[in-house]
């Protein structure tokens, strides 16, 4: 079985949002103890025929337990169980439908996607759920809150020390609101490490590539911009012109659409189509979307309906409807996504997506310092996109920007807004959200903290964000440093959001936001935050292993900025008579950056890879003032 690298930081415990019925009522319920008092530790019991996944749950299990414990839980097939010991039942199976009924907990099969179960009954605990994840799920949640383990990274986790387990009981039924859950950073893809990660945060979108022993992904067949995919003009537009976009009298397929009220052209797109579904069998999102540009048709019947509609997407939302229904009638279980995207973003005023299609939406034209629901001048457009596009769909997906795409370790001080933005999106009906972070730099702006709250958000949007990020910093690092950090983070948000900057998400630089006393304060704490990793591991090497690598690798932001634009605070600097790096040898401050990029093999400073890294680096050598 897989197994992650540990870490022993102290981790902060919190009661996560999935609730036990211990203390119901201000009265202690009794335990079932698992592990400890001179007996053996329970069995883990599986179905006598089980799913690659429900192996898996019960591998997780047995080898997390031995980890913390230093005991082994036998695996045995539920045939040789003993239904009246203490039993961890890993569901759905015979003997948990047997034991949930006995407790008079619902059953397994009336639960939703990704939906667990973790219930007591008599002296066994199922761990069950929604046959595809849920066992693997309620088995991480179970070691998550009740076994004290954190998975901090793809190759980092806390694994506490015990000498016994005993659990309360338990009646917890819960099933995740957004369906497809993505967090687009370089961790969770990190090869099977990465993707055993995404499993145990229980994120699960496209570019998740999860093994199906681990639950698999929700693959998304396209992605987006699927127009010339699949109708290619390569292919069509020499017999059939007419299928492609009427621009300014001329049938076009240059930066231009489909005609999408052509009849012939319709039917051969449904034909492609389910063709694509047919030989791409487990598919459960498939896009028929615009291509990336304008050259929307004028033909008189394209024309007539987006006038009536207001919006481009009045000729497209039909369309999408058509090809819908044909997908519905062979794959029912199947949505069809569309993207509300520039000229379509507009909700339509009279056509309404059928219920098996999925409104993609994103976050363009936003600042991203404020939460969306406060709107404002910046984020008011979006806002009601989302609001009008929720009163007349079944489901929404979101496509979400949360990093800085030209310059990714730049500070980017939009950590505040993300988890009432999540909220906001759920509350308009988004079952899809897809985060879309620094996939290409292993050392940007906290993005290990990002990801790890993101994933948790995503999986329930209730909880707590700044209690997660104060258990991230105290667990991942240490308390003490976890507090400078703390104020690092802060200073920079409230910064941010009293200069009143429009924080978008191609952010060249950090003068709108950033004045001189700020980044001083921000560079004494960053400062700060090394020392005391410093003297921390001093203290005890073994517990913090790496914490001063780790704090020097969240002090590159901070480092870039002087870098970048250290020349712009000069005035500032001599006002305020005060040291900063520029006081001192910048070559042996650049020095120390690059060596910091290179332990942490950054090979990218933008989204795009343009430019050339090492170009790039040698770029931001100091000169002379």
């Amino acid at each position: 079985m897989f197994k992650t690298a540990k870490i022993t930081a102290l981790a902060i415990i919190l009661p996560l949002a999935l609730a036990s019925v211990s203390n119901l009522f201000g009265v202690e319920a009794p335990a079932l103890t698992l592990f400890g008092e001179g007996g053996s530790p329970c069995p883990i019991v599986l179905p006598d025929q089980p799913s690659a996944v429900q192996k898996t749950a019960a591998e997780e299990l047995a080898s997390f337990l031995r980890q913390a414990t230093g005991a082994e839980f036998p695996i045995i097939s539920e045939s040789a169980a003993d239904d009246r010991g203490v039993n961890l039942v890993i569901g759905p199976s015979e003997l948990s439908k047997k034991l949930l009924a006995s407790a008079g907990a619902e059953p397994e099969d009336t639960i939703t996607q990704d939906g667990i179960i973790l219930q007591t009954a008599g002296n066994s605990i199922v761990l069950s759920g929604h046959p595809r994840r849920g066992p693997l799920y309620a088995v991480y949640t179970f070691l998550e809150d009740y076994v004290g383990i954190r998975w901090w990274t793809s190759t980092e986790s806390f694994i506490p020390k015990l000498t016994s387990l005993e659990v309360p009981l338990l009646a917890t039924r819960y099933a995740p609101r957004v369906i497809s859950r993505e967090t687009y950073y370089l961790d969770p893809h990190n090869g099977l490490e990465g993707a055993v990660f995404s499993a145990r945060t229980r994120t699960n979108g496209n570019f998740n590539e999860i093994p199906e022993e681990f639950g698999g992904h929700e693959r998304f067949y396209l992605f987006a911009h699927s127009f010339y995919p699949t109708l290619p003009p390569e292919k069509y537009f020499d017999e059939h012109p007419e299928w492609y976009s009427l621009v300014d009298g001329k049938r076009t397929y240059d930066r231009a659409q489909l005609c999408l009220t052509n009849p012939e052209m319709k039917k051969q797109f449904i034909r492609n189509t389910l063709r694509i579904l047919d030989e791409n069998p487990g598919i459960k999102i498939i896009s028929v979307s615009q291509n990336d540009c304008g050259g929307w048709c004028q033909c008189p019947e394209c024309q007539k309906l987006s006038d009536e509609n207001g919006s481009q997407a009045g000729p497209l939302i039909a369309f999408v409807n058509e090809v819908a229904e044909a997908v519905e009638e062979k794959y029912p279980d199947v949505f069809v996504e569309t993207l509300a995207y520039q000229d379509s973003r507009f909700a339509p005023a009279k056509v309404r997506p059928r219920d098996n299609v999925l409104i993609r939406l994103c976050s363009f034209e936003c600042s991203y310092l404020t939460p969306l629901a406060d709107g404002g001048a910046s984020n008011g457009s979006f806002v009601d996109c989302i609001e009008k596009w929720s009163a007349i769909s079944k489901q929404l997906y979101i496509w979400d920007y949360v990093t800085n795409f030209p310059e990714l370790m730049l500070p980017h001080p939009n950590i505040q807004v993300l988890g009432p933005n999540i909220s906001f999106f759920v509350r308009n009906k988004a079952i899809g959200i897809f985060e879309q972070g620094d996939a290409d730099c292993w050392a940007g702006d906290f993005i290990r903290l990002r990801n790890w709250v993101i994933s948790k958000l995503l999986w329930n949007p209730d909880l707590d964000q700044r209690q997660l990020e104060n258990e991230f910093l105290s667990g991942y690092y240490s308390p003490r440093v976890a507090a400078v950090l703390r104020e690092y983070l802060d200073l920079l948000s409230d910064r941010a959001v009293r200069s009143g900057i429009n924080l978008y998400n191609e952010m060249g630089t950090t003068t709108g936001w950033l004045d001189t006393e700020t980044l001083l304060k921000a560079t004494d704490l960053i400062n700060r935050a090394i020392d005391t990793a410093r003297e921390d591991e001093a203290s005890d090497p073994e517990r913090y292993a790496g914490l001063v690598k780790k704090a020097e690798r969240e002090s590159v932001p901070i480092r870039y900025v002087w870098l970048l634009d250290g020349k712009a605070h000069l005035p500032y600097l001599e006002e305020l008579g005060a040291d900063s790096p520029l006081s001192g040898d910048m070559n042996a401050y650049y020095e120390k950056f690059k060596e910091i990029l290179a332990e942490n093999h950054v090979t990218a400073n933008n989204a795009w890879r343009c430019g050339g890294f090492e170009q790039w680096l040698d770029a931001l050598r100091p000169s002379a003032p």
